[in-house]
Order: structure tokens, then sequence, then C-alpha cells
């Protein structure tokens, strides 16, 4: 009777699965072939990269590679795999965000899976799922679904790493949190602090061995992140100049960094208030969808967690309230970093769905 029991529960999840990844690939799939593909300088930049080697390893917006793209090459390289594979052709600029916004789905499914139970990863998967705002940019043009696809792998290596005691997945997460880098810079970064107090929560190592495995993590990352930028700055004589900028750095912490605290408008009138995306054009996506999900959220975390941390319960016990820390947290910078930009910024916000 109980494997009876067992196998309808197994076959309901199943189905669950199934269901939520028919919504995600469906919405993000449906006539992708058709209708604007989005940010037309970076179809141009990933075309360009198929021409010649020169253009491949410094991505520009000219096919003669004279300027270098304000943005890291991983995005160009992978949208101009898929251009050289099926040709100049409107699938080919779209296909790659529709893939990273369902593996999105998938790995937020298997993250809550892990911690939650099925009940709650079925609601998150469906939820990312069915989101206007990642179904929207994971379907043209855009840098946010392969970047937040990464961030989301990093967590479920974290979670893997810990769950098994193993450094080796504390490894494998750095190395993906700086390919991440390598796709869009500091929204790469976005839950780092976080994923740093989760691991040193629930380490399992004496601090001595725990130290030597954060500095190994460190340098995986740094190197990770800065081999290509460090490369660019070094053969600066192979292209006369960077978009925006006055150098390779300038590109990475000025213009991608702390211009965006700036005068940055695009365009759009500013609004000064942080908490603009409760009443502005925004609101239905931001104000009326995850920010209330997420006060729920972060009150249930706020009350579980110091219970969890500083009581003698077993690593497995801490893992669910800590896991619910690197959602809050993740979404408490996007608000800190992005609560003032424009509506023709909402593009950041769309790291922050899951």
């Amino acid at each position: 009777m109980l494997s009876v029991k067992t196998t309808s529960i197994q076959r309901i999840e199943i189905l669950g699965v199934l269901l939520v990844i028919f919504l995600a690939v469906s919405l993000r799939f449906y006539g992708l072939d058709r209708g604007y593909s989005g940010l037309g300088i970076y179809s141009a930049t990933s075309l360009n990269t198929g021409t010649s080697l020169h253009n491949w390893f410094f991505p520009s917006i000219f096919i003669d590679g004279s300027i270098i793209a304000d943005k890291p090459p991983l995005f160009f390289w992978i949208q101009g795999l898929f251009l050289k594979i099926l040709g100049p052709i409107n699938l080919a600029l779209r296909l790659p965000a529709a893939l990273c916004g369902t593996s999105c789905v998938v790995l937020l499914y298997l993250i809550l899976r892990r911690t939650y139970g099925v009940l709650t990863a079925f609601a998150g998967g469906l939820f990312l799922a069915i989101a206007p705002i990642d179904v929207n940019f994971s379907r043209g043009v855009f840098l946010e679904p392969l970047t937040t696809a990464l961030i989301l792998l990093a967590i479920f290596m974290l979670l893997i790493g810990v769950e098994k005691k193993q450094v080796k997945f504390i490894y494998i997460a750095s190395a993906v949190i700086g390919i991440a880098f390598m796709a869009k810079l500091w929204q790469g970064l976005l839950p780092v602090p976080a994923l740093a107090v989760f691991v040193i929560i629930l380490r399992w190592q004496a601090w001595g061995s725990f130290l030597k495995t954060a500095t190994v993590a460190f340098v995986i990352f740094i190197i990770t992140a800065l081999v290509w930028p460090t490369l660019v700055w070094l053969f600066d004589s192979q292209y006369d100049a960077v978009m925006h900028s006055e150098n390779i750095w300038d590109m990475i912490f000025g213009w991608n960094l702390f211009d965006r605290f700036g005068g940055l408008q695009y365009g759009s009138t500013h609004d000064p208030s942080w908490f603009w995306f409760l009443t502005g054009p925004m609101q239905l996506f931001l104000g009326i969808t995850f920010i209330p999900l997420a006060v729920l959220g972060g009150l249930k975390t706020v009350y579980d967690l110091p219970g969890k941390i500083f009581s003698k319960t077993s690593s497995k016990e801490k893992l669910v309230p800590c896991i619910g820390f690197i959602w809050l947290m993740w979404l408490l910078i996007c608000i800190v970093g992005f609560g003032g930009a424009t509506v023709r910024l909402s593009s950041y916000w769309a790291s922050a769905v899951p």
C-alpha cells in the first residue's frame, strides 16, 4: 500500500515538473522567429564575432574590430555560435536567451526541491515560468537570462557542496560566478554577499581549512572573471577604443558600475524614490507580483534564521532558512542598487526575479 502511494506521489511530481517545463518552453519559444529581437547593437556584435578570430576575442560593434563592445564577451560568443550554425536569422539571435530562460526555471525547481520540497519547488518554478518580466527578457537579445542561469547554477553547486561536504563543488561555484561576471559583469555578482554568508554559516570544516578553501575559491573566481579583460588590456594595440569608455577597466568599473548610479538616464525620467517599483510603470510586474511574495518569504526567513543558526540543529535544518536568506539578500541588493533606476533599465530587475 505504501509503495502504491509513493508511486502515485512520484507520478504527480513528474506531471508537475512537466507542466512547469511545458509552460516555460511554450511562453519562451512560441513564435520566437517572429517579431523584434531586441537590442540591435548586441546582435551586430554577435554577428561580427564570426567574421574573424580577432573579432571573436575582441567583440566589436563594427566589423573592422575597431571599437570593443561595452559588455564582456560570453554572451556574444554564445550568440555568435548560434548565428554560425543557423545563419543570420531572427531565431538564431533569440534562441540562446530562450534556452537560458527555460534553464532558469529548471534550476530554480531543482534548488527548491532539495530544500523546501516538491510543493514549493512547483510553485516557484511555475511562477518563474509565467512571470511576465522573465518571459519578456527570455524572448529577445538580452544578457539577463544567461546571467541568471549562471547565478542559479552557482547556487545549485553550493547547495550540493554543503550537503555532500565536498569542496570541489565550492570551487565549481566560484568558477561559475566568475563566468557570470563574464556574462554581464556586476549583475552576475548580485547574490555573492549572500552566498558568502551561506557558506560561512553552513561550513563543515575547521576555520583553518575553511579559510584555505575560501582563498582557493576566490583565486578561481578572480582568474575566471578577469583573464579576458586583462588580456584585452595587455593587447590594447589590437583595437582603437572601448565603447563608452577610456579603456577596458573604465568599461568595467566606470560605465558598467559607477556611472549607473550617476546621471545615466537612457532617455527616461529618473525617479529618485527607492520604492518606485511599487507605484511606477513596472508596478504590475514588480509591486504586485514578486515583491509581496518576497516580503512574506523575508519575514519567514528573518523569523527562522537566528534560531536555526545559533541552535545546535543539524546543517540540514539550517539549510532551509539559509537558502531563504540568499533570496532575501539578493532582492535587497537589487532594491538598493536599482531602486532609483528608470523604467528603461528594468532589465536589471530580470536578474532578481528568481
